[in-house]
């Protein structure tokens, strides 16, 4: 099992953009993704406070061989 997190931290604009994801490997050719892409900030005043509303998670199946 792999854990991921990814921050973007906005310091003048006070905003931030999260990309958190976990990644498992079922079998050798089976791996399971689960992770997400989260907005924060003021709604109309920042980049990234402007796609709050923008918010998902995903879920993830592969098989490679």
């Amino acid at each position: 099992m792999t854990g991921s997190l990814f921050v973007f931290w906005g310091v003048t604009e006070h905003d931030a953009y999260v990309i958190p994801s976990v990644r498992y490997s079922a079998t050798d050719n089976v791996g399971i993704e689960i992770g997400g892409n989260l907005f924060a900030g003021r709604e109309s005043q920042t980049m990234f406070g402007a796609l709050d509303k923008n918010d998902n998670l995903y879920a993830t199946v592969r098989y490679s061989f």
